[in-house]
């Protein structure tokens, strides 16, 4: 794998907040920390497109198959479609990546997010319900086709196949039946069943943004869930702790916000075993869990446990890959064969290098590459003698092997130009007037000395 496009804010997307790609008509979809929603050519990173009235950290929802985006506006759910040239019509005149209103999805009572896949919308509520729309048989409007009633609270994200509903609460991720509501099973197993357990080690070095340091994912035995217990303050089992999950395949991923990793590699065969010894057989054979160090690793000063309790944030599954940030990383993981726990062969995990504790907000995993938001921080310069560290904000994309033959040469040169280090301690006397009024920062993406304070 290689960095092969880096496109810092400075050129659009600017201050993305969350991306969607359509691989077919090369589009990149995405909402900011500012106003807006753009569609830019994803080889040019031409603006094709923007929706003005979409509001700042909007969430998105794009389904490339059906030329269908849902965000969330005013309480509402809009629906926009792309607009597709019409049979015979002179390409030369059409314009690409445009997208019309088509309908919008009343508000809905403690919405707590929304999953649009196959042209099938899904609305969960906190409130325990879970309402699906089928946006492409009707060409009019939303066709309702049922509510489904499950266990209320809140809820971290959701996940979708025709023959199961995932919802993943604090406590646990659970499945449901699409047809009628019934709870199919739980993830992760019971404190009883033992588990095979990964260490994912923290990479020893950060490199600059055109390489990928690998690093070591051990294996260290079947371990009781309940152990955990003894070594986290939060619980594997009924902690408050589950942030996101995903299922591709035969695989269903959770992540932990302890910086766990919780992995099933046949979740439908867990599902369509019987309650009880059955079913716990099955768990032990296709289900195992991944610690991620994400501190700096001290075995004097750190006889415990303590590096791995830091925050790891979102995730995405594809092809037999998980992607998920982990501190200054976001670390790609390649996942045991289906129904198994074990890997035919040493398995090493990618990480990619980011500013530190910078939130990774959005990234999308796809057969062929990993899109990501990125995150560093830029010094400033906004009078004599004093300085700031601004939060700025990059899209980053990383092509998989067999796709070096299509990166332009001045794209491999971009990403060799600068390290990680100078990117994001770059003094380049910026100020706000130099970025038309769009700069972000928060209360913790800023910090502010003199030079007498900076030494």
């Amino acid at each position: 794998m290689y960095l092969s496009r880096i496109y810092p804010n400075e050129t659009p997307p600017r201050h993305a907040w969350r991306l969607k790609v359509d691989l077919k008509e090369r589009l990149l979809l995405t909402t900011h920390r500012s106003p807006g929603l753009k569609v830019h050519d994803l080889d040019s990173m031409a603006e094709l497109f923007v929706i003005q009235t979409v509001g700042p950290y909007t969430h998105l929802e794009y389904d490339p198959d059906a030329g269908i985006a849902v965000f969330d506006e005013d309480d509402d759910l809009e629906i926009w479609k792309l607009q597709k040239p019409s049979p015979g019509q002179d390409l030369s005149d059409f314009a690409r990546g445009q997208f019309v209103k088509w309908n919008k999805i009343p508000a809905i009572p403690g919405m707590r997010g929304f999953h649009l896949k196959d042209g099938i919308l899904a609305v969960v509520s906190q409130q325990g319900t879970t309402t699906y729309y089928d946006l492409v048989t009707s060409p009019d409007q939303p066709t309702l086709l049922q509510t489904l009633s499950h266990d209320r609270g809140a809820i971290g994200y959701l996940d979708k196949t025709p023959s199961t509903l995932v919802l993943c609460h604090d406590d646990l991720t659970r499945c449901y039946s699409p047809l009628n509501g019934s709870l199919l099973g739980t993830f992760p197993p019971p404190p009883t069943v033992f588990l095979a357990h990964y260490t994912i080690r923290r990479p020893e070095a950060r490199r600059g943004l055109d390489e990928l340091v690998s690093t070591d994912v051990v294996y260290t035995g079947m371990i009781e869930s309940v152990d955990f217990e003894e070594i986290r303050p939060a619980a594997f089992y009924g902690g408050k702790e589950w942030k996101a999950c995903h299922v591709d395949g035969p695989y269903l991923v959770i992540l932990s916000d302890m910086s766990r990793l919780f992995v099933c590699t046949d979740y439908e065969a867990v599902l369509r075993a019987l309650e009880g010894e059955e079913r716990e057989r099955i768990m032990k054979s296709t289900c195992c869990v991944f610690d991620i160090e994400v501190g700096e690793i001290n075995l004097d000063a750190d006889p415990g446990m303590e590096r791995y309790t830091g925050d790891t944030n979102w995730l995405s599954v594809c092809d037999g890959r998980a992607a998920f940030g982990a501190i200054d990383h976001v670390m790609i993981l390649p996942l045991p064969p289906k129904s198994s726990t074990a890997y035919v062969k040493s398995p090493h995990a990618l990480a990619l290098p980011t500013a530190r504790d910078m939130e990774i907000s959005c990234l999308s995993l796809v057969p062929d590459g990993l899109f990501t938001i990125w995150g560093y921080l830029q010094r400033t310069s906004s009078s004599p003698g004093y300085h700031r560290m601004i939060l700025r904000n990059a899209v980053r994309v990383l092509w998989f092997d067999g796709r070096g033959k299509k990166i332009e040469s001045e794209d491999r040169e971009l990403a060799l130009e600068k390290s990680a280090t100078e990117i994001q301690m770059e003094a380049e006397g910026w100020t706000a007037s130099d970025d038309d009024g769009e700069e972000w920062t928060d209360d913790d993406g800023v910090e502010e000395w003199t030079d007498e304070e900076d030494g």
